[in-house]
C-alpha cells in the first residue's frame, strides 16, 4: 500500500512501491578474504547468470555489467523494454543469483530505480570502478580510456526499501492540515482534513510515462473539496468507503457525515461530538 507524509508547508508525500524502466543493483559477496578463490568463483557465476537472465537484449534496451576492482561485488545498471515494479525486479536478481537457496554463500542485493537521463553517466562509472565491463545498447564509448579507473561505485548510496515518491498532494484550499485517512476501499483515495473542510484526493499514477519514472502525477489526478465551515479535528471513514464522518473544532458544531459520492452531507446531534467517532 502508499504511506503519506504532511509536511510543515501543507504538502502530502505520498510514497508508493517503486516502478519503472532503469533500475541500478550492487550485489556483495559475504567471503571472507581467505577463500579468494571461491569469492571469484561465486561472483564469476552470478555475472554470467546476470547476462544470461536479465542483461540481454530480448529483455534490456541498454545494460552494464562489471566486477569491482576488488573483486568483491558486481555493479550493474539497465533500462528494460517494459516497466516493472520493484518486486518483481528484485525477485529476478534473486532468482538469477540463487538468493535464498542453500548455497555455502550469501548475496546482499542492492537495488533502486534509476532516472532514465541518468543511466549512461551510471554506466560510464560503473566502466570506471569495473575491472571489465559487459555493456550493450550505448552509441558511443561510455568512458574516457585516459581516466583512472578507481572504484566510485562502492559508495554511491542506493535505497534498498522499494519504496518511491509517487505524489505530491498540495493546494492552496489545502490551509493547516492536521489529520489524514485513507479510504479502506484501496482506491488510492485519500481524506485530508484542513482549515475549512476536507480536501478528498483521488490520486492517479502514469505507470508508463514515456521515459519519466514512478513519481509523476497522471493528469486524471484529482481534488474534491468537502466544505466544513471549520477547523477539522478528526476524521473516520465506513468499511465501505462511502462514507466519512467529520468532526470540526467547535464544541457546538455537529458532526458531519459525508456521503462521498454524492458529496453531500447529513448533520448529526452536537452532542456525539466530544471524541473521535468510527464507524
Amino acid at each position: 500500500g502508499e504511506v503519506a507524509l504532511l509536511n510543515e508547508f501543507d504538502r502530502v508525500y505520498v510514497y508508493g512501491e517503486a516502478y519503472g524502466r532503469c533500475w541500478i543493483i550492487r550485489l556483495s559477496s559475504d567471503w571472507q578474504k581467505e577463500n579468494l578463490k571461491q569469492r571469484d568463483q561465486q561472483l564469476s557465476e552470478w555475472f554470467q547468470a546476470l547476462r544470461a537472465e536479465i542483461a540481454r537484449p530480448e529483455d534490456c534496451a541498454k545494460a552494464s555489467l562489471g566486477i569491482s576492482l576488488d573483486g568483491n561485488r558486481i555493479y550493474g545498471v539497465f533500462s528494460l523494454h517494459r516497466a516493472a515494479s520493484y518486486k518483481s525486479v528484485r525477485k529476478l536478481l534473486e532468482a538469477a543469483v540463487g538468493a535464498g537457496s542453500d548455497s555455502t554463500s550469501s548475496v546482499k542485493i542492492e537495488l533502486s530505480h534509476e532516472g532514465e537521463k541518468n543511466v549512461r553517466d551510471t554506466a560510464s562509472l560503473i566502466e570506471l570502478s569495473t575491472q571489465s565491463t559487459f555493456s550493450f545498447g550505448f552509441d558511443e564509448r561510455l568512458a574516457d580510456r585516459r581516466k583512472q579507473k578507481g572504484d566510485a561505485f562502492q559508495n554511491i548510496e542506493i535505497q534498498t526499501s522499494g519504496l518511491a515518491q509517487i505524489a505530491v498532494l498540495a493546494s492552496d484550499i489545502q490551509y493547516k492540515a492536521a489529520v489524514m485517512r485513507w479510504r479502506p476501499t484501496g482506491s488510492r483515495c485519500l481524506a485530508v482534513g484542513c482549515d475549512r473542510g476536507v480536501c478528498l484526493w483521488h490520486i492517479k499514477v502514469n505507470k508508463n510515462p514515456r521515459g519519466k519514472h514512478l513519481g509523476y502525477l497522471d493528469s486524471a489526478t484529482e481534488m474534491i473539496f468537502l466544505q466544513c465551515h471549520g477547523q477539522v479535528r478528526s476524521m473516520s471513514w465506513s468499511p465501505c468507503g462511502r462514507l466519512l464522518v467529520v468532526s470540526i473544532n467547535k464544541a457546538s458544531a455537529p458532526l458531519l457525515l459525508w456521503d462521498v459520492s454524492l458529496g453531500v452531507n447529513s448533520r448529526l446531534s452536537p452532542g456525539l461530538n466530544k471524541g473521535v467517532s468510527h464507524f
